[in-house]
């Protein structure tokens, strides 16, 4: 069953506007897709591929980056089963083929068939609320704090 959040329709983003700099935003807030989920985010930190997207200028203007965080599911798409609003989760920033060698000895994150990230139009955590595929999300177990999950970018 699909659940919205109300809101206003747009948050707070730190937008990469070109020449190495960031500024913050006014962005809509993303539905959900029939198998994705809204979560809404509670922690998220700043990798050094997110300063080298800066720094070094790789990002696309208009790219909202961070890819390490951590959040609280806010909304469902719905086609989207194995999930409840409220759950605690993290995202897996590397989803595998399932096929190949390294995939079947389970390290998704060298996957031989895996298509790159495209990092250059990304949308990512450094803003309230984002969508993704709810069957890359990782439930965050009770024993680990939200704020220390965001660090830990599984694979």
């Amino acid at each position: 069953m699909a659940t919205q959040v109300a809101s206003s329709g747009f948050m707070p983003a730190a937008v990469y506007v070109g020449d190495g700099e960031l500024a913050v935003h006014d962005v809509p807030v993303p539905v959900p897709g029939p198998a994705e989920a809204l979560i809404e985010i509670s922690h998220c930190g700043i990798c050094g591929t997110d300063l080298h997207l800066v720094i070094e200028r790789y990002a696309r203007p208009g790219s909202v980056l961070g890819h390490e965080w951590a959040g609280i599911v806010a909304g469902l798409g719905d086609e989207v089963d194995g999930w409840e609003i409220g759950a605690r989760v993290v995202l897996d920033p590397t989803p595998g083929c399932g096929r190949c060698r390294a995939c079947r000895r389970g390290r998704p994150s060298v996957c031989l068939e895996r298509a790159p990230v495209d990092f250059l139009e990304f949308r990512g955590a450094f803003t309230r609320y984002v969508t993704v595929p709810a069957a890359r999300l990782v439930r965050v177990p009770d024993r680990l704090s939200t704020r220390a999950a965001a660090l830990t970018e599984p694979t």
